[in-house]
């Protein structure tokens, strides 16, 4: 996969929609999947346990409400380390044919 950089405020809109998939793409884009599969499968375990505990409506809205903050933190921290191996001078270009 080609190297480049990555706005940092386009890519934590995806830790808003608590879609699995949709993470772990974003943290493929940053070469972070290890990590975020980590955190994908915590978040997972953390929202099973809310809603065993807390009856329906409620743990739910708990669980939208609060467990989408921990991926938007990370990919955003994560993002802006990506960002900044790039040189903001210049465009950056990994083409094999230039």
């Amino acid at each position: 996969m080609a190297k480049k950089a990555f706005a940092a405020s386009n890519n934590k809109y995806w830790a808003f929609i608590p879609i699995w998939p949709i993470w772990a793409w974003a943290f493929f884009r940053i070469e972070k999947l290890r990590l975020g599969s980590l955190i994908i499968v915590g978040i997972s375990a953390i929202n099973i346990g809310i809603n065993y505990v807390i009856p329906f409506p409620y743990g739910l809205i708990i669980v939208l409400g609060g467990t989408p903050w921990v991926a938007f933190y990370f990919l955003r921290k994560w993002t802006i380390d990506w960002n900044a191996q790039f040189p903001l001078d210049k465009e950056v270009s990994f083409d094999e044919n230039e």
